[in-house]
């Protein structure tokens, strides 16, 4: 079971929020996972969390890969979070994607290039894989203060079913922005056939 070997945190101001928030480094597995969370809200019992779940995704968010979406997404979540009355928490996953290697990816990437879909190249049934965990997510949430409860930035029902599953509480799932364009247009089909993504 993924458990937080050590943590540390501190007050941080970030751009484009009028309050400073507190940054946390959870180490699980050996990895740094971070939690920001907007305004240091002050959460009493009655206080339901917006939280958004975001994984670490160097081709999308650090490389600008214009196919990913994972840029966008974290955008929206931190202006969304940033403008919350009482703030919100935004983890970043030490995952990136499905918790593959960066080699992984690259080959899934090359075989949509060329045509293949998505299925055929995870060679397994559709809609059922993905390797990552938030076993270690209610310790965290307990750590920075709030109960294993809270409404989630996504449009993965797969997330919110694992997120239950390892023992947080949802209470609500909030649609993000979405922006489908020539270059992103397979890959999106890809996320919404393949992993039942909720796109309209």
């Amino acid at each position: 079971m993924s458990k937080i070997t050590e943590w540390e945190s501190c007050p941080m101001e970030v751009e484009n929020c009028d309050a400073i928030g507190t940054v946390y480094v959870f180490i699980v597995e050996g990895k740094e996972n971070y939690a920001y969370v907007y305004k240091s809200a002050d959460f009493n019992k009655d206080f339901i969390p917006t939280i958004r779940f975001q994984s670490q995704c160097i081709m999308g968010i650090i490389l600008g890969d214009t196919e990913c979406d994972c840029r966008q997404n974290l955008v929206y979540s931190q202006q969304y979070l940033a403008q919350l009355p009482n703030g919100g928490i935004l983890f970043i996953l030490n995952d990136d994607g499905k918790n593959q290697s960066g080699i992984i990816k690259l080959k899934q990437k090359k075989l949509r290039m060329e045509g293949m879909c998505m299925p055929d190249i995870l060679n397994i049934p559709v809609g059922v894989w993905d390797a990552r965990t938030y076993k270690w997510i209610p310790e965290a949430m307990k750590i920075i203060g709030i109960p294993p409860i809270c409404k989630t930035i996504t449009r993965h029902p797969r997330k919110v079913k694992d997120l239950i599953k390892d023992g947080v509480e949802i209470t609500d799932a909030i649609g993000y922005d979405y922006n489908i364009t020539s270059g992103n247009q397979t890959y999106m089909d890809m996320k919404k056939n393949c992993f039942n993504f909720q796109f309209s």
